[in-house]
């Protein structure tokens, strides 16, 4: 399955459960562990749980490429600082171009370590923003949505060792209790 907006329109279009946020993450991670192990048949794809202050993401990583395959959950509204040491030695730490991006704002629930891609800096600090600005003030009013976040590698002829780090593209969206979606796909080369 190709996976883009239209897909995701399709999958929430014939959702027929009682409670499609509780229902969406799990659909999600099932979509992209498929997409992404027919793509590298030899990863070892494992997901790890991150729940704190009221959020509760869920991770798909693949530990032969060391990478983040997607992220999603429910956000909650955050206000403290996030612990900007845990930070510093992450790759492309002195990149020009490159920021030490979150796929989940801190702001929104999402942790450190785990979370962090290389993203373009416009991607990182303008293009994002737009969405995680509609679940922040979701959040904050507690009003219960979904969020996900999938970077996207290009495809490689190299092995895992060597395997890249940088998404080309990174898929953003937020699901809210009606299932309407907000989606945007930003390049990040």
């Amino acid at each position: 399955m190709q996976l883009n907006k239209l897909a995701y329109e399709q999958l929430l279009k014939g959702y027929h459960g009682t409670d499609i946020l509780a229902d969406l993450p799990g659909h999600l991670l099932d979509l992209w562990y498929e997409d992404y192990a027919q793509t590298y048949p030899k990863s070892e794809l494992v997901l790890v749980r991150l729940e704190a202050e009221g959020s509760s993401f869920t991770y798909l990583f693949d530990i032969n490429r060391q990478r983040v395959i997607g992220s999603v959950g429910l956000p909650s509204f955050v206000s403290h600082k996030r612990d900007a040491s845990r930070m510093a030695g992450h790759p492309l730490a002195n990149s020009k171009l490159y920021d030490r991006g979150h796929l989940l704002a801190h702001s929104l629930g999402g942790g450190a370590d785990i979370n962090l891609v290389p993203q373009l800096s416009k991607v990182n600090r303008v293009d994002f923003q737009k969405i995680e600005r509609i679940a922040r003030r979701l959040a904050s009013e507690n009003v219960r949505c979904v969020y996900f976040v999938r970077p996207i590698y290009p495809i490689e002829s190299v092995s895992a060792d060597e395997a890249s780090q940088l998404p080309s593209w990174i898929e953003q969206g937020l699901v809210g209790e009606t299932g309407n979606l907000t989606y945007e796909l930003h390049g990040n080369t």
